[in-house]
């Protein structure tokens, strides 16, 4: 959109067609760029997953999306002291998804595909969840924020515009952008300060609404 002739091709379909956005992010930045006829559906969220008993009592961090986690980034945190002493200090295991490699026990790299109910498994008996899409991921919704508010998980995630909209659910310091913030983040949800905002659920419906788009039709 930053080219001026895809932005004009851009208006001019929207001149006769509806544009659909999923978020007030992506809302404001078609307006700022002339963008009109911008219709905003709220997307809903899932049932949530049937409870998994733990096996054990140690703190999981599972990290969910291969694909969309800044892998770069991901990297300079395994590697960082801090973050591994952290794990032994607090009896932690870190269940990493993708490529990666590590010679702390404390860091478990699943690679390859797995089956939905292991995913299932994995995200329902997990303490907290590690969200770190790059700076890059703009005007969009992250399916696996939404699983993890459905089931009211914790999570940490990385300090990006797009995340900012989900403080009114978990507040403010779950966000983090290097291997300090990310310390604090995670002893701010282990010592039980995360105060879940339940009401946003309730008033979230579980399906998106599409009824506001009749006036379209």
């Amino acid at each position: 959109m930053n080219h001026w002739f895809k932005r004009l091709c851009y208006k001019r379909i929207c001149d006769k067609h509806v544009n659909i956005v999923l978020n007030d992010n992506s809302f404001n930045y078609l307006k700022s760029k002339g963008v009109e006829n911008i219709v905003k559906v709220v997307h809903g969220l899932m049932l949530p997953y049937k409870s998994v008993k733990k096996e054990n009592d140690k703190f999981v961090l599972f990290t969910p999306s291969p694909n969309s986690t800044d892998k770069l980034f991901t990297e300079s945190i395994i590697k960082d002291k801090r973050f591994i002493n952290w794990l032994e200090d607090n009896d932690a295991v870190f269940i990493l998804r993708g490529n990666y490699r590590s010679d702390s026990n404390r860091i478990k790299v699943i690679t390859g595909r797995i089956n939905f109910e292991k995913y299932k498994n994995l995200l329902m008996t997990s303490n907290c969840l590690y969200i770190a899409y790059p700076p890059s991921f703009k005007y969009r919704v992250s399916a696996v924020v939404l699983e993890a508010i459905a089931n009211k998980k914790n999570c940490v995630l990385r300090e990006i515009e797009d995340f900012r909209e989900y403080e009114n659910i978990y507040g403010s310091q779950i966000y983090f952008h290097n291997v300090e913030t990310l310390i604090e983040s995670l002893d701010f949800i282990k010592n039980g300060n995360v105060k879940f905002n339940d009401n946003w659920v309730k008033d979230n419906q579980q399906t998106p609404d599409y009824s506001i788009l009749k006036d379209y039709i």
